[in-house]
């Protein structure tokens, strides 16, 4: 292994595999990243820094672990609310006023107001 790359070992029933695809991606733009599975319930997270980056490996090991823990923590809430967003995106859906109702309250652009011609009464009035 290059003198640039090290390795984390994951275990899935820990870390989601979701977490930590979403984890890795975040640091796509210093290192290359390649996610391993090693076993059933194991990964292989390799880090290799990308030239002209300049970050220690214990800073980016530390760093991606705290957006690994986030990602766990988005995927655990995002969860544990699916009933609830469900819930309102259907009521949203419903209490919402049909196309069609829509549409026929829309003026049709041949019975728009037209401007009233002047007839010779009222220029007259004038």
């Amino acid at each position: 292994m290059k003198n640039n790359s090290f390795k984390i070992a994951l275990n899935l029933s820990i870390y989601p595999l979701e977490a930590i695809k979403r984890a890795s991606y975040a640091f796509t733009d210093i290192a290359f990243i390649e996610v391993k599975a090693m076993s059933q319930n194991n990964v292989q997270v390799i880090f290799t820094n990308k030239e002209n980056v300049k970050i220690s490996q214990t800073a980016l090991k530390g760093k991606f672990l705290n957006e690994l823990l986030h990602h766990c923590i988005r995927l655990n809430i995002a969860e544990n609310n699916q009933k609830i967003r469900e819930y309102i995106v259907t009521q949203a859906l419903s209490s919402s006023t049909p196309f069609r109702t829509l549409r026929s309250k829309m003026i049709k652009p041949e019975k728009a107001s037209k401007p009233v011609k002047q007839t010779k009464k009222s220029a007259r009035k004038k």
